[in-house]
């Protein structure tokens, strides 16, 4: 089975891309989807979050997400985001390999996986390809800021928490513009849906003794 890697900065369009990969009949785990869920039920994880933010931290059940944003974001905040990190990303990492196993289980050729921080907590080793969605920090901005009524200074604290979106794309097996619109996004991931299933798995195996000999010659 291929394992695919979706990711990108804040604003690139991850998970419009995701969507269309599923609508098209592929596997698809969402690592953000999967992460919020653990966040919502997760009650060990909750009261942890309580013990850390105060009881401000969840609402109805629920995490208080715009008042955890303001815990999490900003220079200042570094060592809230490791915490929050260190409590949610275990949970997250191990339900989507349990999620991938079932898949393999059934027989699924190639599944694909959407997750924002692949490259932050070094996960890219886990894939056979990763896929890195683009696009100019204007429009990154503009997209966030349209969809969530942030403010500009916000997003771009919370862009700058991430690894840099141009070393992303210098590790990417495939790179995915998103600047010009849905057709023309719609068209690059087609082409890529057809190539994809065909490739090989990645190769692990490393050359024996013998054969490093040879390559010493």
């Amino acid at each position: 089975m291929i394992v695919v890697g979706i990711t990108g900065g804040i604003g690139t369009g991850k998970s419009t891309v995701g969507s269309y990969v599923k609508s098209k009949g592929f596997a698809f785990i969402s690592s953000d989807e999967n992460a919020k869920h653990i966040m919502n039920s997760d009650k060990e994880l909750q009261n942890k979050l309580v013990e850390k933010f105060g009881k401000e931290v969840i609402e109805n059940g629920s995490i208080n997400a715009p008042f955890l944003a303001k815990k999490l974001f900003g220079k200042e905040n570094e060592s809230n985001r490791e915490f929050v990190n260190s409590l949610v990303h275990p949970r997250t990492i191990a339900k989507m390999m349990e999620q991938v196993e079932e898949f393999e289980k059934n027989g699924v050729s190639i599944v694909f996986v959407e997750s924002a921080l692949l490259y932050e907590v070094s996960l890219e080793e886990g894939f056979d390809y990763v896929l890195v969605v683009d696009a100019t920090d204007e429009t990154r901005i503009t997209r966030v800021m349209e969809r969530s009524g942030e403010s500009r200074e916000s997003i771009m604290e919370r862009m700058n928490a991430q690894l840099s979106q141009k070393w992303k794309v210098q590790q990417a097996d495939f790179v995915v513009d998103n600047n010009k619109g849905v057709q023309e996004l719609h068209k690059t991931l087609d082409f890529l849906l057809s190539i994809l299933p065909t490739l090989p798995p990645k190769s692990f195996d490393k050359p024996d003794d013998e054969n490093e000999d040879e390559i010493e010659e």
